[in-house]
């Protein structure tokens, strides 16, 4: 009985790149009687013959592994990215700027698909949310004594600029605004924020 297994090579469009047939050889027999086999010559394949045998689910099945494929090594980024910026705001939380003033709080947001999709925490913050159209709500995990600090706010992307304007300032949480180049409301990719207030 001959037995043969099949080699196929997807594009990430989810077309087929190639195929192979592989044999599988008898060579001798297992101790237990059982035959044990060995990988023997590959013989190409035409691809439409494979093509039309698996149908369009192949193709589908091979894009939607592409895909994840790319998703995975977004987040890997994503995440190796997070951990970094948790290191830079665990040695910058508290440290001295100059004589009299301090970072009190720090995160990074990353924005997708009109919602925050993440924030660090750790730093003197417990959330972040988008209300509108280039506005972010950022909360503390403690009280500030006054709203005499400074908040700096900044974005990674040319064309776009944030800023927290004194009105928008509280003890508990401010709000971070972002507009274009065109200085109407947008939504940047990332956004970062830094509260300095006098130690």
């Amino acid at each position: 009985m001959a037995i043969y297994e099949i080699l196929i090579r997807g594009k990430d469009d989810g077309t087929i790149a190639g195929a192979h047939q592989v044999a599988w050889v008898a060579d001798g027999t297992k101790p237990d009687g059982s035959p044990r086999w060995r990988v023997g010559d590959a013989a190409p394949l035409a691809v439409e013959a494979i093509a039309a045998l698996l149908g369009t689910e192949l193709a589908a099945l091979t894009a939607q592994a592409a895909r994840a494929d790319a998703l995975a090594a977004e987040n890997e980024a994503l995440a190796a990215e997070n951990a970094a910026l948790r290191d830079q705001v665990a040695a910058l939380d508290g440290r001295t700027i100059s004589s009299s003033i301090v970072i009190w709080a720090m995160t990074r947001i990353v924005v997708a698909d009109a919602d925050v999709q993440s924030f660090t925490t750790g730093a003197r913050v417990a959330g972040a949310m988008r209300v509108g159209l280039g506005e972010y709500w950022v909360f503390f995990s403690e009280t500030l004594p006054t709203t005499d600090f400074v908040a700096q706010a900044w974005t990674d992307e040319s064309g776009f600029s944030a800023c927290v304007p004194s009105e928008n300032r509280f003890d508990d949480f401010v709000i971070v605004s972002v507009t274009n180049a065109a200085g109407q409301p947008a939504d940047p990719q990332s956004l970062n924020l830094a509260i300095n207030r006098v130690s």
